[in-house]
């Protein structure tokens, strides 16, 4: 949960690009043994996060659940979208987490269409 709040305080006052990096310096560090989570072990520790963190949107918590998959030593990918068929006149945007290009953690029912893949952590093979 502590990542949230750092996440969340980050983008307010910096650039994404800074909360960006220091995901990446989180998620490219060892892991730690036996700090390997279940995506559904992070879906559950982040799921009332709202109550003590506040605008704590998909975003914040996307990022944070990176760097917890991360641990898990698979590619982690940050992915920015859009939904399918939107609108014009209206924008909005969502962000999830892939573990070896599976979507493990923000995934919703309504289809999104990424725009754009930010790598948290790289594969092996990379």
């Amino acid at each position: 949960m502590a990542w949230v709040g750092v996440f969340r305080l980050m983008l307010w006052v910096l650039p994404f690009r800074s909360s960006l990096a220091l995901a990446r310096r989180a998620a490219g560090r060892a892991p730690d043994e036996g700090s390997h989570v279940t995506p559904a072990e992070v879906e559950g520790a982040l799921a009332g996060v709202g109550r003590f963190v506040p605008s704590a949107s998909c975003l914040p918590r996307a990022l944070a659940a990176g760097v917890l998959l991360s641990r898990r030593e698979a590619a982690v990918d940050l992915l920015l979208g859009t939904p399918v068929g939107q609108a014009r006149a209206k924008f909005a945007a969502h962000a999830w987490v892939e573990v070896d290009g599976v979507p493990s953690y923000g995934a919703t029912e309504t289809s999104h269409h990424p725009v754009a893949r930010l790598p948290l952590r790289p594969s092996a093979d990379a």
